[in-house]
């Protein structure tokens, strides 16, 4: 009987250390998010709306800063169509990034837009906690601007 229920202790002993090294065997990692992947997008005011000026933001809690991975600069003309020479898209809290844009007279077209800007490297606003915007173009008759901004925020 002796070594009966020696052999039942010892089987216990067993089957509880095995219980323990499964527990702590178990996977606890979470999925990792990476964070350079510019899942937020700013999307400007007037949208392509003719003889208005638009402005995308892209905001940041207090303490992070906006890390932008593109642009999107748009201009459409409408039926009538209008030239355009020298106008600029500026930038905020990008250390004064702009981009320049002229067309022809084009109705019914989005001649020479400055169109989509990525950044391999994202640009880092210079100031934490302050908005980042991208900013058309003042209104021209004739023509739509489109603004967006693709980004992160990260301390």
């Amino acid at each position: 009987m002796r070594k009966f229920l020696a052999f039942l202790a010892i089987l216990a002993a067993l089957a509880l250390g095995q219980a323990h090294n499964a527990a702590a065997q178990a996977l606890v990692q979470q999925s990792p998010t990476h964070v350079d992947a510019g899942n937020l997008t700013a999307v400007g005011t007037n949208w392509n709306t003719v003889n208005t000026q638009s402005t995308a933001t892209a905001t940041a809690p207090g303490g992070q800063y906006v890390y932008v991975t593109a642009l999107y600069m748009g201009a459409c003309q409408d039926g009538t169509g209008v030239a355009a020479a020298n106008l600029n898209f500026t930038t905020t809290n990008l250390g004064g990034a702009e981009f320049a844009y002229s067309t022809a007279l084009s109705a019914n077209a989005c001649p020479n837009e400055p169109g989509l800007v990525n950044f391999p490297v994202p640009l880092k606003a210079a100031q934490a906690g302050t908005a980042v915007t991208l900013v058309s173009p003042a209104a021209q008759s004739h023509i739509g601007f489109a603004t967006e901004i693709f980004y992160y925020t990260a301390p």
